[in-house]
């Protein structure tokens, strides 16, 4: 298996996961906001609202998965380069 790590990847250190920091903005907790507001004063639907939570939901979702995945990826670039058995 060592065969198959490269030089730049045993230089490379397992780096922090992008999403670490609060990304509500990326997450459309914005335009979760923005369609309740417009709800609340008359000038949105009730369905627009549903469709930005059930969105805000998936990106939920999605990044943790991905922060799953990542998470896997490190273990498995750690085992392969013999620093866990």
């Amino acid at each position: 298996m060592r065969g198959y790590i490269t030089a730049p990847s045993l230089d490379c250190q397992a780096s922090s996961p992008p999403c670490e920091k609060n990304h509500n903005d990326c997450l459309g907790e914005d335009e979760k906001l923005q369609s309740i507001e417009r709800f609340t004063v008359g000038r949105g639907l009730q369905v627009e609202v549903l469709d930005a939570q059930a969105s805000v939901t998936r990106a939920q979702f999605n990044q943790v998965a991905a922060l799953a995945d990542y998470n896997t990826a490190v273990a498995m670039w750690l085992q392969a380069t013999g620093r866990v058995r």
